[in-house]
């Protein structure tokens, strides 16, 4: 009898597990309160890299994730799910700093560069070049992650997962330390278990079954353009403003990639930037400012993700972290892996919620 599973939770994360989970059997339910990919995931740049990964550790699984990201990508063949591979181009740290990170990322096994304006130049003509030196990482890519999760979520559907959406959660079932469902305005759903894939509402709804998730938050903003001439085959991370154009010709742009913070007016924060963008890009031509994405990012307190189960509750199962557009894969191949053959993957080790404990 196939294991009946609720996914709470309709962003890139849940819906990669949400896809995963049915792929191999299970009996899904995916429940939003909005729609699809309406939280942090609309507010993600979207980089697919491994490139400022603090630990070995986190290294492996986010370069695991890129090796992932060209599987799935070639699994789902959908239009609207193909990933802008090409790398990153980033500079300002000074000669030294950049030296130093390229030799470290090496000596991990990752493929990067050093590279002069003439070559940057010759991979990004329409971009006005830095006067020094730069890094080119090889093997990154970027993603539309709102279509990509929307595309996830019908292949899930594709192979039996149910999805609810515009339903919130009133409470997690439990039986004496048990999770064994979800009560919502529309009734209750048994499920041998549950995945809090929730973003920054995690904490509230682990906290339901007496389990603490610390967590760190933090807002963010980025804008997307009307569609361009293709001008920007790479992301590319200047001091001043961060950038990559979707395949459709949109322009993503933000103070950095991980967002920046929010000061005063969004919009005059969007207008800002995107003077920088067009000095770093000089052909942009008319393109407006089309959407400005003010978001808050699932972040647990150290910064590494939240995955696996959760001692005390059983049947819950938390998946929340930030870099969820570059993780989507790996989680929801390893943690289906875990909720439906019992398995304790050795590179999930380091991101259980008893380290907090």
């Amino acid at each position: 009898m196939a294991k009946k599973i609720v996914v709470i939770g309709a962003g890139i994360i849940g819906a990669s597990i949400a896809y995963h989970l049915s792929a191999n059997g299970a009996d899904v339910t995916v429940i939003e309160k909005s729609a699809p990919a309406s939280g942090a995931t609309a507010t993600s740049f979207a980089w697919i890299n491994a490139n400022f990964a603090e630990t070995p550790e986190f290294f492996a699984l986010r370069t695991a994730s890129i090796a992932a990201w060209q599987i799935l990508e070639k699994e789902i063949d959908h239009a609207d799910f193909k990933v802008r591979w090409g790398g990153s181009l980033s500079w300002g740290d000074g000669n030294a700093e950049q030296a130093g990170h390229a030799k470290a990322l090496t000596e991990l096994g990752y493929v990067i560069k050093i590279i002069d304006p003439t070559e940057f130049s010759a991979l990004e003509p329409t971009i006005r070049p830095p006067e020094g030196d730069c890094l080119h990482a090889l093997d990154e890519g970027a993603i539309d992650p709102v279509s990509a999760t929307r595309v996830l979520l019908q292949a899930a559907a594709g192979h039996g997962a149910r999805m609810v959406y515009g339903c919130g959660i009133d409470q997690l079932l439990m039986q004496n330390s048990r999770v064994t469902g979800v009560a919502t305005p529309f009734g209750e759903i048994a499920a041998d278990e549950v995945v809090v894939a929730a973003g920054v509402w995690s904490h509230d709804l682990a906290a339901q079954a007496g389990v603490g998730l610390p967590m760190d938050n933090s807002h963010s903003i980025i804008v997307r353009t009307t569609q361009a001439k293709p001008l920007i085959s790479r992301v590319i991370l200047s001091p001043d403003v961060h950038f990559r154009q979707d395949l459709d010709g949109s322009v993503i742009f933000a103070e950095s990639f991980s967002g920046g913070e929010i000061c005063g007016d969004p919009s005059n924060s969007a207008a800002k930037i995107l003077k920088l963008l067009r000095h770093r890009v000089p052909d942009l031509g008319r393109i407006e400012i089309e959407n400005i994405y003010v978001g808050n990012r699932p972040i647990p307190a150290d910064g590494f993700p939240v995955i696996g189960r959760a001692s005390g509750a059983q049947g819950l199962y938390l998946a929340t972290m930030h870099s969820g557009i570059t993780l989507a894969p790996i989680v929801g191949k390893l943690a289906t892996n875990e909720i439906l053959n019992g398995a304790d993957d050795e590179m999930l080790a380091p991101y259980r919620l008893s380290r907090f404990q």
